[in-house]
């Protein structure tokens, strides 16, 4: 690059030019756009000042327009000035991209008849953005400015992942002055309060929608995955599979409390070691945990091995801690009472019946009467 470059920094002077954009509130939906030219003269330092009335999206792009083919002298277009993102200041002079989220930074080397962009969603409040000179550049004598301020109702985020246990809080941007209106499109996923907050129900996909006051509606996709099992019981030797359900072509990376009490392979089979508790995690992101707790017992036992029912009734008898292995259930007195392959005992008329849950040789029983 040849001879003197010129700079443009980012220095909260007091000199220069200052533009005004308009002061009064804008209505929701509508937009801002300004249009500013000028040239450089000395070190000068040029200050666009702009107020929001309400929350609100601003882009501010400044272009080199200095045009080297004028310039006596000068055989080249590569004369270049710097712009910094930091040079968006509120009107405490703080620097917005330090002191507000969602705020895009694009800066560098601008040369002829290029631009730089510095994009914030920012607050309502009084604004300005300053850039000058530090040493006169021949060839670089002219700048543009564009400001826009976009008003449009937004939600954040559109998506979200979450699993079972949690909440989260939609937020709706420039919208303050109006009503909203929270639904769900499956309360049996994912239910929504009136101030936009989620909360897990279930696993699987909803839609949360908020019905503005101008008829505007915006939309947060949920997804909610987990394991198959949030709480398991298995007895010491016995195995079960984990696995993550609404949710394609996931590799979960495994982290267990206490590999003493069981283990746990690299396709989610757990394996109970010794009695006592461990706790399974995996992630889908950073922040996304998924968790089972897993309680090791010393054998299989019955859900129930006392039970007294009315004829007509069933009660649904479970061997704890086999995992899915199968269970050979049988009655002793099909004709008090008959049980189903799944541990479904009926009771059919008066008298006792003993109900045996058999597997790998052993045999755990439950009477039953019917009065």
């Amino acid at each position: 690059m040849k001879k003197i470059i010129g700079r443009i920094l980012v220095f909260a002077l007091m000199l220069g030019l200052t533009l005004g954009l308009a002061n009064s509130a804008l209505a929701a939906n509508s937009t801002l756009n300004k249009k500013y030219s000028g040239t450089f003269s000395g070190n000068q330092t040029v200050k666009l000042k702009f107020t929001l009335a309400q929350d609100a999206e601003v882009k501010i792009v400044i272009q080199n327009t200095s045009d080297w083919r004028t310039q006596k002298g000068s055989t080249q277009r590569d004369y270049t000035f710097w712009c910094y993102a930091s040079g968006l200041k509120d009107e405490f002079g703080n620097s917005c991209y330090l002191e507000y989220d969602d705020v895009y930074i694009d800066s560098g080397l601008v040369h002829i008849g290029e631009s730089v962009t510095i994009q914030a969603k920012l607050k309502k409040g009084t604004y300005t953005y300053e850039f000058g000179v530090d040493y006169i550049n021949k060839y670089i004598k002219s700048y543009s400015a564009k400001i826009t301020a976009s008003y449009t109702q937004s939600i954040s985020p559109t998506s979200i992942d979450m699993t079972m246990g949690q909440t989260k809080t939609c937020e709706v941007k420039f919208a303050d002055d109006l009503t909203k209106t929270w639904s769900s499109s499956n309360k049996k996923v994912a239910t929504v309060t009136s101030s936009g907050k989620i909360k897990v129900v279930a696993l699987g996909n909803a839609t949360i929608t908020c019905k503005l006051s101008n008829g505007k509606k915006l939309k947060t996709k949920v997804y909610v995955y987990g394991f198959n099992y949030t709480k398991l019981t298995l007895a010491v030797g016995y195995t079960a599979k984990l696995k993550v359900q609404n949710l394609q072509g996931f590799e979960p990376v495994w982290q267990n409390s206490k590999k003493k009490v069981a283990s746990i392979s690299a396709a989610g089979t757990i394996k109970a070691l010794k009695v006592g508790k461990t706790t399974i995690t995996a992630y889908i992101t950073d922040d996304l945990p998924m968790k089972a707790t897993v309680t090791v017992i010393a054998e299989p036992e019955l859900s129930t091995t006392k039970a007294t029912l009315k004829k007509g009734e069933t009660l649904t008898l479970e061997l704890i801690g086999v995992g899915t292995k199968s269970v050979t259930w049988s009655s002793s007195a099909k004709k008090v009472a008959t049980v189903s392959a799944t541990g479904v005992v009926t009771a059919k008329a008066k008298g006792t019946a003993v109900i045996t849950a058999k597997i790998d040789g052993k045999k755990y029983t439950a009477k039953i009467t019917v009065k």
